[in-house]
């Protein structure tokens, strides 16, 4: 997890594009040619395969129904598969199209692992020296990731590159020739054509955008400024999610929907310091704080549900989103680092693992697949019964933190070591 001084760095790298920002495209090259991969051997994005963004898919809901070789009878016999080092801190999920993992490292590359071997396909040179940036997101052929566009400082802004040859597609940035730069804050998150980021720019106090691109080219869609388009408080720590044709993000003023085909917001509502990254689920947006406690809001109006305060006063973490598992929603943090499970539907505790003992507290947002709740911890890896809050086992070394895992197909990916993306498997 993200410590409060990093967080409150982040506005400085992040940014923004104004009506007036523009598109830029450059020959960004890939450090490494790639290994022979042919799309044909690859499995379609969307299948049991994958887990394509931060979460699973642009709803965040970080739940792989479909997986079914992990258990919660045989997760314990989990073992590393490999380990592939970085030159810089991880600081992010790691996202996988079932044959290639895809890591995002401080050191400015996205690197491109195998998923069987750990061997690396291709790195693109990303430029951008900071592990805190934002995860990357995959749809179709296409992986979304941050970037320094043909290096420049000014040129904050998304690349988007060929998940199979590491080339550039096309790349986004608005100049505002400021300092700090204009950056990205938080996405990307991809539905269907297009692709959301949120922006920072320096030309108006707390100027954060929500940016809309059209996925395959990157022409501009819309902007508009977070929070009541009248003055945006920031998305740094906040992921938007989507759901139903409408964006889901939060800021420190609360939690605001947004139509996804022309930026209109629909409501806005909810916490006072709501900057986290929401998850959607059956009509219901869930959305952990930082101190007033976890909501739950209804997706169409926003009039709240329900609000789950763990203790007087204290704190709920580093702003982890939830996870959503049929009836249970899952979220970490609460000062000392215990996972958390609410009835989905009322808002009350089913346990949480402070029994567990200070070696299982979280350092990521949680992540659901087949009865097992998986967590970076301070072990490495934690497993977790989902119905009951046991601790089904611990992998790997302490030390990784917020990558929340991927799973998918048999395996684990995380964070590991700080510099290191690991895979677990049976």
């Amino acid at each position: 997890m993200l410590t409060t001084t990093l967080r409150s760095a982040l506005p400085i790298l992040a940014a923004a594009a104004i009506l007036a920002g523009c598109a830029g495209s450059s020959s960004l090259p890939s450090s490494t040619a790639p290994a022979g991969l042919n799309a044909r051997h690859l499995p379609p994005p969307g299948t049991l395969y994958s887990w394509l963004q931060p979460g699973i898919n642009s709803t965040h809901v970080a739940d792989n129904t479909a997986e079914t070789k992990l258990t919660v009878g045989n997760v314990h016999k989990l073992i590393q598969g490999w380990s592939f080092g970085t030159g810089a801190q991880i600081g992010n999920p790691i996202v996988t199209d079932g044959s290639t993992a895809y890591a995002d490292s401080g050191d400015g590359y996205l690197y491109a692992i195998d998923v069987l071997t750990g061997a690396q396909r291709w790195r693109f040179r990303t430029y951008y020296g900071n592990a805190w940036a934002t995860s990357p997101a995959i749809s179709g052929n296409l992986i979304y990731v941050p970037c320094l566009v043909g290096g420049s400082s000014q040129q904050n802004g998304l690349c988007a590159v060929n998940r199979v040859s590491g080339a550039l597609r096309w790349s986004y940035y608005d100049n505002c020739n400021c300092l700090p730069p204009s950056a990205i804050g938080e996405g990307p998150v991809v539905s269907g054509s297009t692709v959301v980021i949120g922006y920072y720019n320096k030309h108006v106090y707390r100027n954060y955008t929500i940016t809309a691109l059209d996925s395959t080219t990157g022409a501009v869609l819309w902007v508009i400024l977070a929070g009541n388009n009248t003055v945006g408080y920031g998305l740094e720590n906040s992921t938007p999610a989507i759901d139903n044709g409408n964006i889901f993000a939060a800021d420190a003023a609360g939690v605001c929907s947004y139509q996804l085909a022309t930026g209109n917001v629909n409501w806005c509502n909810g916490p006072s310091d709501g900057g986290t990254a929401p998850a959607v689920s059956n009509g219901v947006v869930y959305v952990n704080t930082f101190s007033h406690g976890f909501y739950a809001l209804n997706e169409t109006t926003g009039s709240q549900i329900w609000q789950y305060a763990p203790c007087s006063g204290c704190g709920n973490g580093y702003d982890d989103p939830p996870a959503i598992a049929g009836s249970t929603v899952y979220f970490s943090g609460i000062n000392q680092g215990y996972l958390y499970a609410l009835n989905a539907s009322t808002g009350s505790l089913i346990f949480n693992t402070s029994g567990d003992g200070s070696s299982a507290y979280t350092d990521s947002s949680p992540s659901v697949a087949n009865g097992v709740v998986y967590v970076a911890c301070n072990m490495g890896l934690c497993a977790y019964n989902a119905s009951n809050g046991t601790l089904l086992g611990a992998f790997g070394a302490g030390g990784s933190t917020l990558g929340s895992p991927a799973v998918a197909s048999g395996r684990v990916y995380t964070v590991c070591g700080y510099n290191n993306a690991c895979m677990y498997h049976l």
